[in-house]
């Protein structure tokens, strides 16, 4: 209900509850299992191997070790706040007649580094380049997606997500079409869009 006024976030509650939902939206996101496939499928171990279980089933249950084992999740949780809470977040308005897409893999990063150098950019889906240099969209609703990026340079280097407010903003729509383009090729089945 916070986003529908468009009004800075500051209080804390909403800001972790917003980080979870992220962390277990993206964890739940049925691309970790073709992750794992592509492991299973790599490994030396499986190749060949006769398997008294299906390969789904062992996917399934590596992707469900993420709710299932304390210490992963832990770890996992860690990793992502590690990173996320030390950025900036703000919140995009769609702007004029436009929506955000959503997918069934919700959140990517994209390289700063290459959007610098006008090389090709591809989201990373998985997020494995959470870094300095990562910035982070993560579509909430058909008028509202999360930017998670670096601060300005000058910024103090004592900001984080504790001491800063969640901003709104609408940006232009190149940047609009680019954001939802990258959310059309990081799906894994499915796209949802409010334009039909």
């Amino acid at each position: 209900n916070c986003l529908k006024t468009n009004i800075a976030v500051s209080e804390w509650t909403i800001k972790l509850e917003l980080f979870q939902w992220i962390i277990y939206s993206k964890l739940r996101s049925p691309v970790w299992r073709g992750y794992y496939l592509q492991i299973l499928e790599n490994s030396k171990e499986f190749q060949g191997a006769k398997l008294d279980f299906s390969k789904e089933k062992l996917i399934k249950e590596l992707h469900l070790t993420f709710f299932t084992e304390e210490s992963l999740l832990n770890e996992m949780i860690e990793k992502f706040a590690n990173i996320l809470l030390s950025k900036k977040w703000k919140i995009l308005i769609a702007p004029g007649a436009n929506y955000w897409w959503t997918t069934d893999n919700p959140g990517f990063g994209i390289n700063l580094d290459k959007i610098k150098k006008n090389q090709k950019v591809l989201p990373d889906p998985f997020w494995n380049i959470l870094d300095n240099g990562t910035l982070i969209y993560f579509p909430l609703s058909k008028d509202y997606c999360l930017q998670i990026g670096p601060y300005e340079k000058g910024d103090s280097i004592y900001l984080n997500l504790t001491n800063t407010d969640i901003t709104f903003e609408k940006p232009g729509t190149d940047l609009a079409g680019l954001i939802n383009y990258w959310s059309l090729v990081s799906q894994e089945h499915l796209l949802i869009s409010a334009d039909r």
